[in-house]
């Protein structure tokens, strides 16, 4: 059989091809051509969009290191002042002999979790803000002893912490219904040499009802509440004013915010007091009943709880911490400054949050996108 050699062979440029052969083929290398151009450009969009991660979280870095300087200038006079130090040890050292209780266990280990750094201890002490009895201060020893009374033992020592859904994860159960002494918070506290044996509540920021109405034009962001009225439209004589604004936030705490922004006060302390009236005593906490909607306290003891007027001779053993008027000059328009300095970048952080969630969402659609023109 002849062979044709390769001289012999008709040159490609003389091979007959279809037309509608050509045009597919010139499809194809237009279409090849334009998915090489959409790689190129998703690649730059890539990498733009990582580049302005990269930015934004290190900007996001930056104030967080900016905010916990400023914290600890807004702190540094309660927290170099003995008798703010005294209060302080006095108050963790009675939540301290509370043996079996979660509130002495959480106490203790908060203490000892800067000593031992790893991510679970870092997740804890970012989501736990500690127990009531702690996170706010008194002015008189009369009004954090009769507080501490209304409130009672279980309520002082209540843990505080952010979200339900960090809490439900502290306590595990097993099939029976039985909590798990073996996982969670209760592991934990036995780990540190502080077994849990007693129930105990968890108040949870994110679930309470925040106070909605105006504010005082004040650094410590008061509660705007109208002073209470008689039929006979006068002010009831011996009325100091709202337990919510007569305990302001501790040693440390002053500037803590939630998610979007509320302090204590008008979160936790408007949780525990609502709208509870102060009087200097009994006599005109009585003669004030008709205008008493909620309950009410008096600095020589007296207790009017949801118009029930309390009688007993038990003491609350765990009081807030009182630190004086003149300790308080620190919180100066200096130290409200700073908390809106703070309360700024803070925002700024919030807003860095929504831009790195818009990148990541970019991100993903131009991987999709490219994913897409593969197949």
């Amino acid at each position: 059989m002849h062979r044709q050699s390769s001289s012999e062979r008709m040159p490609l440029s003389d091979v007959y091809v279809p037309s509608c052969i050509k045009d597919i083929v010139k499809y194809i290398i237009n279409d090849h051509k334009a998915l090489e151009q959409d790689f190129k450009e998703s690649r730059t969009l890539m990498k733009f969009v990582e580049e302005n991660v990269k930015m934004l979280n290190l900007h996001q870095a930056i104030l967080g290191a900016e905010i916990r300087e400023l914290q600890a200038r807004l702190c540094y006079d309660y927290s170099h002042d003995q008798e703010c130090l005294y209060e302080k040890e006095l108050v963790m050292e009675q939540i301290g002999q509370k043996d079996g209780s979660a509130a002495a266990a959480i106490t203790r280990i908060l203490q000892t979790l800067p000593l031992v750094p790893s991510e679970e201890n870092n997740e804890l002490r970012d989501n736990i803000i500690g127990v009531v009895a702690f996170l706010g201060i008194s002015q008189t020893k009369d009004l954090s002893r009769v507080l501490a009374n209304y409130l009672g033992a279980d309520q002082m020592l209540n843990i505080v912490c952010k979200s339900n859904a960090f809490a439900s994860n502290l306590v595990e159960y097993r099939p029976d219904g039985r909590v798990d002494i073996y996982s969670g918070l209760y592991a934990m506290a036995s780990y540190f040499g502080i077994p849990i044996n007693q129930n105990f509540d968890f108040i949870c920021i994110d679930n309470l009802r925040v106070y909605s109405g105006e504010y005082c034009n004040d650094y410590l962001r008061k509660l705007a509440l109208p002073n209470p009225t008689l039929p006979n439209g006068t002010h009831p004589p011996g009325f100091l004013g709202y337990a919510v604004n007569m305990i302001d936030p501790g040693i440390g705490y002053c500037h803590w915010r939630t998610r979007f922004g509320y302090g204590l006060r008008e979160t936790l302390f408007y949780h525990l007091f609502g709208q509870l009236q102060v009087y200097d005593t009994m006599e005109h906490m009585n003669k004030a009943s008709p205008c008493i909607t909620q309950s009410a306290v008096s600095l020589d003891g007296g207790i009017i709880r949801n118009r029930m007027f309390v009688v007993g001779c038990r003491e609350a053993d765990i009081k807030f911490p009182v630190i004086c008027s003149e300790t308080r000059r620190h919180f100066s328009q200096y130290s409200a400054n700073i908390m809106k300095e703070v309360d700024r970048k803070k925002q700024e952080i919030r807003e860095i949050a929504a831009q790195l969630k818009e990148e990541e969402e970019e991100l993903i659609k131009v991987m999709k996108k490219r994913k897409r023109k593969l197949h």
